[in-house]
């Protein structure tokens, strides 16, 4: 299938805590709402299309309420016409991220950690993508029972050192992305939010969900037979 976007609203952040309101139609796969029985696609707040969800598949190894393997899909029961405001996004296939040290995660979730304040408009932030060697020794007393290993090859660490930059409660499941450097039109979702410590705390980056360790897995399940 062709998509043509002759003209995108994304003009980067260069700047979710400590984030702010994303344009109208800069994220056009993004899909607003909580955990209904429908997705919502379209990143508009003016204008959205709701669809309902036939069926949700989670990772086969994935135990609640573990921190491993963070990842489902979630299957439509119907068709979504893809336009210039309702458009997907590509998914990263490589395990590290050459020309990138930026990546843009988005989503609803609390915005004042203080009061739990969600945020009715969709936010943005850009966040430093950090090695895993470097975050499990700055995560080390952070590990439980239900992260006891620390970071696997599945998982990446993504944040500010300083602070004051983070997602947080409820954005969870929501994408970490990075732009195509040849068309800024383009996103490609390298991980998703999964878990974190004390929302934009200094030395507390958090942890995502790794994309490309998971392709084997989607197509699978998306395209059965195909492999």
């Amino acid at each position: 299938m062709s998509i043509s976007a002759p003209k995108c609203d994304y003009n980067g952040v260069e700047l979710i805590v400590g984030g702010e309101d994303a344009d109208t139609g800069e994220f056009p796969h993004m899909r607003p709402g909580r955990y209904t029985s429908k997705a919502t696609a379209s990143s508009r707040e003016c204008f959205y299309i709701q669809v309902p969800i036939k069926n949700i598949i989670k990772h086969p190894l994935y135990k609640s309420p573990g921190k491993y393997h963070d990842i489902a899909l979630l299957e439509l029961a119907s068709d979504v016409d893809f336009d210039s405001s309702i458009r997907p996004a590509c998914l990263w296939y490589r395990p590290d991220f050459p020309g990138h040290t930026k990546a843009v995660a988005t989503g609803w979730g609390v915005v004042d950690p203080r009061t739990q304040r969600a945020s009715n408009e969709l936010q943005k932030v850009s966040l430093t993508l950090l090695e895993n060697d470097f975050c499990n020794v700055l995560l080390k007393t952070k590990r439980n029972r239900l992260w006891m290993d620390g970071f696997t090859a599945d998982q990446l660490c993504a944040g500010e050192l300083r602070g004051g930059k983070d997602t947080c409660q409820g954005d969870s499941g929501s994408p970490l992305q990075v732009v195509s450097r040849e068309n800024k039109c383009v996103f490609h979702i390298v991980g998703i939010t999964s878990f974190g410590h004390r929302c934009a705390q200094s030395g507390s980056p958090a942890v995502y969900t790794r994309v490309s360790s998971y392709l084997d897995w989607i197509e699978s399940v998306v395209w059965p037979g195909e492999g």
